[in-house]
C-alpha cells in the first residue's frame, strides 16, 4: 500500500449500486469466468477479470462494480471485463461468501481482503467495504509517517556526527536538481501538489471528525 492514494479514475467507478440478488448473479458469473491475480513489477498491484464472448453481461459487471471492458486480442471474439485496485478488492469481497472453496483459496493467495483484518466480508456492505477500506489505509499511512520519522532521525543522527553535513547534504540535493529534464522536475512539481493535496483532505476530515465528536 501507498503512503497516500491515488486520485482514482472516475472514468472506471461504478454507476449503479448491486443489489443482494445482483451480487448472487455476479458471484455465479466469476465463480465460472472470474480470474484475480497479483500484478506490476512488484506483485502489489490486484487485478479481478471475467472474460466472455457476450459483451452484456460485462457490462453489467462494469456497472456494478466499475472498471472497463475490451477486447482480450487473441482474435477469438471474446470480451474481458478488467477492474483493480480497490475495485477489485470490493468486489472480491462482495463475492467471497458465493464462492467455492478453490475460488476462496485463490482469492487467499492474492491477501486482497487483508484490509478487513479478522472481519468476515459476510453481510458487508459495499459502502461498509469502502469505510474498512480507509480505515485500513488511515492505519498503514500512520504507520508509514512514522517509519519515515524515524528513517529521518536516524539519518540527522548520522549526519551531525559528520564536520560540515549540512552543506554537503544541500550541495548534493542542488547537483541532483541540476541533472533533471524539464520534464522530470514537472513530474516532481505534480506529485508534490497531489501530495499536499492528500495530506490537506486528511487534516480537514480529522477536523470534521473532532468536531462531530466535540
Amino acid at each position: 500500500m501507498q503512503n497516500c492514494t491515488r486520485p482514482n479514475r472516475p472514468d472506471l467507478d461504478a454507476t449503479k449500486v448491486p443489489t443482494e440478488l445482483d451480487i448472487a448473479w455476479a458471484a455465479g458469473i466469476y465463480e465460472g469466468e472470474g480470474h484475480c491475480r497479483l500484478c506490476g513489477k512488484t506483485k502489489r498491484g490486484l487485478s479481478a477479470t471475467v472474460v466472455q464472448k457476450d459483451p452484456e453481461i460485462l457490462y453489467r459487471l462494469r456497472d456494478w462494480f466499475g472498471g472497463r471492458v475490451t477486447d482480450n486480442c487473441t482474435g477469438s471474439g471474446a470480451h474481458v471485463w478488467e477492474c483493480n485496485g480497490d475495485r477489485a478488492r470490493v468486489l472480491l469481497a462482495l463475492v467471497y461468501t458465493f464462492m467455492s472453496a478453490r475460488r476462496k483459496t485463490q482469492i487467499d493467495a492474492t491477501k486482497a481482503l487483508e484490509f478487513l483484518g479478522a472481519v468476515s466480508p459476510s453481510r458487508l456492505t459495499m459502502a461498509q467495504l469502502k469505510t474498512k477500506l480507509e480505515e485500513f489505509y488511515e492505519v498503514h499511512r500512520a504507520m508509514v509517517r512514522e517509519r519515515v520519522r524515524k528513517a529521518k532521525h536516524e539519518q540527522y543522527l548520522r549526519y551531525r556526527s559528520h564536520p560540515g553535513w549540512h552543506e554537503a547534504d544541500l550541495t548534493k540535493k542542488a547537483n541532483k536538481r541540476s541533472t533533471l529534464t524539464n520534464e522530470e522536475k514537472e513530474k516532481q512539481r505534480q506529485y508534490q501538489h497531489e501530495r499536499y493535496l492528500c495530506q490537506k483532505q486528511e487534516k480537514e476530515a480529522k477536523i470534521l471528525q473532532m468536531e462531530k465528536t466535540a
